[in-house]
């Protein structure tokens, strides 16, 4: 069973996506990601949010963050489009 473990909403602007991949990311390092796989996490959910924000500008981006298992998935929309990154957690926490 997935588990939502957050959702959050930033602005389209610039100076505001940011905060959606860095909470990913540290989301990530909390559940036993290496800092190097929690980066590469933050980078992915970045083009994802960065794309979203390019489609639809001047509007919010979401992402919500899911954990089922040994995996953490982050879904991200806005600009009218949605897509979801996938990671698996080795070694993650219970």
């Amino acid at each position: 069973m997935k588990d939502l473990a957050f959702e959050l909403s930033v602005p389209a602007d610039p100076a505001f996506r940011p905060i959606a991949a860095e909470a990913a990311g540290k989301y990530g390092e909390s559940l036993g990601l290496p800092e190097s796989e929690a980066g590469a996490l933050t980078a992915s959910a970045r083009e994802v949010v960065d794309a979203a924000a390019a489609a639809g500008p001047g509007g919010t981006i979401s992402i919500g963050v899911s954990r089922e298992g040994d995996s953490l998935e982050l879904t991200v929309t806005g600009g009218g489009r949605s897509a979801t990154l996938s990671r698996r957690l080795a070694g993650a926490k219970s």
